[in-house]
């Protein structure tokens, strides 16, 4: 990034103003740049300065003057910066979606799609607003759309790796993991050093195929290249606390220390909160392991994230005897999380305990029915 922004002036002078000295309001540098009626690229200039200096607020409202009616009709020359700025808008708010929720998420999720589809409506073959969409179907986790836009990309250029990466990403959220590794791979061919984070995802695309070493590599490669790579230390923290090669001793406090910078790195990231939510009820803190649990499940959208946190909470009351609170949070669970085989299994144990041993034997069959040859229901159920 750079340390000035070049504003060109009527009288053929080029104003240089320091990023540090952009001022929070943001009223009088608008009105300069309206009066000299300067190109959309400067907008886009003076807005990344904001960006810059984490003033999202003064980002944005420069952006949104930027693409204004009333700046745009005077340069007419300026539709692609136009673009550019409404795909940058786009972004921003479907960022912002990502970290809201609920109502607030919507909002901003309506905001991105209104940038994005003024963008496409000017130029419907930029390929940047078609990728924006992708993302935007993503957030909105409907993988279809989402698969269709970066498709529709890829068909036209083959080589571009925002949608080789959206494709990626897709069949990672469909577990076709094989596809998914393949996309990435393909990235990291055409460009080595594109992003650390496509060496994550080739990480955890080997892990979900079960080909672990190869996975602690990739993770190692993306912490090499960016060690504030918070699920880079997830995915080693999980391997090395199920590496069987090790004795518990070794494996235990090497994976709970990656875990811990992963913690540092991203404290409200639910991954992370889940496992240290494992750690501390196996340390039998369970009072420590439900809260974290808690704080897991009010930082995500996730159904499958959000249904481990649930499980995770009920497990700690399981484990108290407070059967009737483990019992409506196991519930919770499989509402966003249908197949969830350890929160059937948690809800039979229940049953159990309340002599509702019809019932029960329906949770353990959803069981085997979900995680297949599982020994303790195949133990109960006498298969």
């Amino acid at each position: 990034m750079t340390d000035v922004v070049s504003i060109p002036i009527s009288s053929g002078e080029i104003v240089q103003v320091p990023i540090g000295d952009l001022p929070d309001d943001v009223k009088d540098i608008m009105d300069m740049l309206k009066t000299e009626r300067v190109p959309l690229s400067v907008w886009r200039n003076v807005a990344l300065g904001y960006y810059q200096l984490q003033k999202f607020s003064q980002f944005e409202q420069i952006l949104k003057e930027g693409t204004s009616e009333a700046v745009y009709s005077g340069l007419e020359e300026s539709r692609a910066d136009r673009v550019t700025l409404l795909n940058n808008l786009g972004a921003y708010y479907t960022d912002q979606a990502i970290l809201e929720r609920e109502n607030e998420r919507r909002d901003k999720l309506f905001e991105a799609a209104e940038s994005y589809n003024k963008a496409t409506k000017l130029d419907n073959r930029s390929e940047i607003s078609w990728i924006g969409k992708g993302i935007w179907f993503l957030v909105k986790q409907d993988l279809t759309q989402s698969f269709q836009h970066f498709e529709h990309v890829y068909n036209q250029n083959k080589n571009f790796i925002p949608a080789l990466l959206g494709m990626a990403c897709v069949y990672y959220h469909q577990k076709s993991y094989h596809l998914a590794l393949e996309k990435y791979v393909i990235v990291l061919k055409l460009n080595p050093n594109y992003s650390p984070r496509v060496r994550l995802g080739i990480g955890l695309c080997l892990y979900q195929l079960e080909y672990y070493e190869r996975a602690k590599l990739a993770f190692e490669r993306t912490l090499q290249l960016d060690d504030r790579c918070a699920e880079a230390w997830i995915g080693l923290s999980v391997i090395y606390l199920n590496d069987q090669n090790l004795s518990a001793e070794e494996r235990i406090p090497k994976s709970l220390s990656m875990l811990e910078k992963a913690y540092q790195l991203s404290k409200n990231n639910p991954m992370i909160l889940n496992h240290l939510s494992n750690y501390f009820f196996f340390k039998d803190d369970f009072e420590k392991a439900a809260r974290l649990a808690e704080q897991a499940e009010r930082n995500t959208e996730d159904h499958q994230v959000m249904a481990e946190a649930l499980y995770y909470r009920a497990r700690c009351f399981h484990a108290q005897r407070e059967y009737a609170v483990a019992s409506n949070l196991y519930q919770k669970a499989l509402i966003y999380w249908p197949e969830f085989p350890l929160a059937h299994f948690g809800a039979g144990q229940i049953l159990i305990e309340q002599q509702k041993i019809s019932n029960a034997i329906e949770e353990f069959e959803k069981v085997q029915q979900y995680a297949p040859g599982n020994y303790e229901t195949t133990k109960f159920l006498g298969i």
